[in-house]
C-alpha cells in the first residue's frame, strides 16, 4: 500500500476559529470526560447531593418504569459525546467520519448484547443457585467500564496516529504505520500505552484536589454557587430535564479539567516514541523509516 502524504499546505484559518477549535479539542477531545466515569463523585461539585440522592432513590423504587428510558437517554448522550470527541480530535474525511459512526454503533450493539447476557446470568444464579448478584451493581460497573474503555481506545488511537496525520497522511495510512511500529517495537508500544494510562489516572485523581483546593475556594470567595438542582420524576419531561442537567454538570467538570488535559497532552507528546520531522519534499519519521521500507519491500 502506498503511504504518500498530502503535501499541500493547509489553508490558514481565522484566529477566532483556531482558538475555538482548540478550546473544543481540549474540552470535548482527548481523554476529557473520562474523569466522570473514573470518579463519579466529581459530579457532586455541580449537582446538589440531596436532590441527586432523592431522584436516584425515586428512580430505583417508585419510578422504576422510567429506568429503561433513562438508560436510553444517557446512552444517546454518550454516543453524541463520543462522536463529538472524534470530530474535534482527529482529522478525517466524510467517508472516515461515516465509517467511525458505523463502527461505534457496532461496538455499542456488542456491548449491549454482553450486558444482556450478564443480566440474565445474574437472574439465573439468583433463582437456581441462590447466589445473589446485584443487577444494579452490574449496570453501574458495566456502564462505567464501557465508558472508560471507549474513551481510552479513542484517545490512545488518536495519540498514535496524530504524528502522521499532522504530516498529511490519511487515517488508514497513519493506522498502518502504527501497526508497523507496534510489530517492530512491541515493548516501546505497550510501555507508552501503560505510561499514558497511568498519567490519565494520575491527572484525574489530581483533579479532585484541584476542585477542593483551587476551584472551590475561588468560587466561595466570589460568592458563586454552581450547584444544579434536579427535579422530581413526575413525568418523562422531568426525566429528560434531569438528564440534561447531569450532562451539563459533566460538561462543566470537563471544562474546568481543560488545564490538566492540556498539561497531560504536552507531557505525552514529549514522551511519544514517534517524533515527526518535516522536510521540504518528503516527511520522515524517526525510528520508523527503515522498518517501513523493509515492510514495503
Amino acid at each position: 500500500m502506498e503511504m504518500t502524504p498530502n503535501l499541500q499546505p493547509p489553508k490558514p484559518q481565522p484566529l477566532y476559529k483556531t482558538l475555538g477549535r482548540s478550546l473544543l479539542k481540549y474540552w470535548l477531545g482527548g481523554f476529557n470526560g473520562i474523569q466522570v466515569f473514573i470518579f463519579p463523585v466529581l459530579l457532586l461539585y455541580w449537582l446538589d447531593a440531596l436532590e441527586l440522592l432523592h431522584v436516584v432513590s425515586e428512580l430505583l423504587t417508585f419510578k422504576m418504569h422510567y429506568l429503561p428510558l433513562c438508560i436510553f437517554l444517557f446512552l444517546a448522550v454518550y454516543v453524541l459525546f463520543i462522536i463529538a470527541k472524534y470530530y474535534v480530535s482527529a482529522p478525517h474525511t466524510k467517508a472516515e467520519f461515516k465509517l467511525f459512526i458505523i463502527e461505534l454503533h457496532k461496538y455499542l450493539l456488542t456491548c449491549l448484547f454482553c450486558f444482556a447476557i450478564l443480566f440474565l446470568l445474574a437472574i439465573f444464579f439468583k433463582y437456581f443457585y441462590g447466589i445473589l448478584i446485584s443487577e444494579k451493581a452490574i449496570a453501574s460497573w458495566t456502564a462505567r467500564g464501557l465508558g472508560i474503555f471507549a474513551i481510552l481506545i479513542s484517545h490512545l488511537s488518536h495519540s498514535w496516529t496524530e504524528p502522521w496525520q499532522k504530516l498529511g497522511h490519511s487515517f488508514p495510512n497513519a493506522l498502518a504505520r502504527v501497526r508497523i511500529f507496534a510489530r517492530h517495537h512491541p515493548y516501546r508500544f505497550h510501555t507508552f500505552n501503560l505510561l499514558h494510562i497511568f498519567l490519565i489516572l494520575l491527572f484525574c485523581r489530581a483533579y479532585i484536589n484541584w476542585q477542593d483546593y483551587i476551584y472551590y475556594p475561588i468560587f466561595h470567595a466570589l460568592g458563586l454557587d454552581f450547584k444544579l438542582n434536579l427535579i422530581s420524576l413526575s413525568s418523562t419531561i422531568a426525566l429528560s430535564i434531569n438528564v440534561i442537567l447531569v450532562t451539563f454538570a459533566a460538561l462543566c467538570s470537563s471544562f474546568f479539567f481543560i488545564p490538566l488535559v492540556w498539561l497531560a497532552t504536552q507531557i505525552t507528546r514529549f514522551l511519544h516514541p514517534i517524533k515527526p520531522r518535516k522536510y521540504d519534499k518528503q516527511p520522515i519519521i524517526e525510528q520508523i523509516n527503515e522498518q517501513t521500507q523493509e515492510d514495503t519491500n
